[in-house]
């Protein structure tokens, strides 16, 4: 496939009309995992829209998921474009009444799916609902990249959540449309780009703490260097661009 195209495939059997939630999971080569991870989705939302967004992967994801069956989309194109790029266009192919995305490794399990979609169903006050991680011990490297990161977002955005990049987030799907129509950041900062474009329009935030799934986060990489390129995002974040 040519760079920059993309291939929606729809499983024959996929009719679902206007569901009222839509999973939303962005991946880059899990063709180990993906199979376990739509099962999963899938048994414990039996009558909700799936759309998994292969992100340029280069192995079987996209066929594995592709192939599933019912009700599950396979968004896949060439090249990788980064995790921003990828829930974009998932959120924008959506057809859910509600609409999550959440990390292909399920960072919160199916239970911190469930919150945020009861969060939403409950309470008609809150357009967005947010996974905030608790329990998690890191690294000092880590620990001062985050800190460095987190004061600059509060400086240049004013945005002050505890945790900007959990891999749980979800939407009304009017919200998630207006919100994912106007991004630009394509990579680790996208989901501060959301963030910050919801309080512009004064839009209602809930922040969900939870535990990652049996109390073992994925390593992380985040370093100093990973830190300033962030903040350097924040900064066209910031003016617009």
């Amino acid at each position: 496939m040519r760079a920059g195209a993309s291939d929606v495939t729809k499983n024959p059997a996929a009719t679902i009309a206007s569901p009222e939630l839509t999973i939303v999971l962005p991946a880059l080569n899990e063709e180990r995992f993906v199979a376990q991870i739509l099962a999963t989705v899938t048994k414990a939302f039996p009558a909700s829209e799936v759309i998994l967004v292969s992100d340029g992967s280069t192995d079987r994801t996209s066929e594995i998921a592709a192939g599933f069956g019912d009700p599950v989309k396979c968004i896949h194109y060439h090249p990788n474009r980064g995790k921003g790029y990828a829930v974009r266009q998932g959120m924008l192919a959506a057809s859910g009444k509600l609409v999550v995305f959440t990390d292909t490794d399920l960072p919160f399990g199916v239970e911190g799916l469930r919150n945020v979609v009861d969060r939403l169903r409950s309470d008609s006050a809150i357009d967005i609902a947010i996974a905030s991680k608790t329990g998690i011990h890191r690294g000092l490297t880590y620990r001062v990249a985050r800190h460095m990161a987190r004061a600059g977002i509060a400086l240049l955005t004013g945005l002050r959540y505890p945790d900007t990049q959990a891999g749980l987030k979800g939407f009304r799907a009017p919200i998630a449309k207006t919100i994912y129509s106007r991004t630009r950041i394509d990579g680790f900062a996208s989901d501060i780009e959301v963030l910050y474009l919801a309080k512009r329009k004064g839009l209602r935030v809930a922040v969900l703490p939870m535990p990652v799934a049996g109390g073992v986060a994925r390593p992380s990489t985040f370093g100093i260097s990973h830190g300033w390129r962030l903040l350097k995002d924040v900064g066209r974040i910031r003016l617009g661009r």
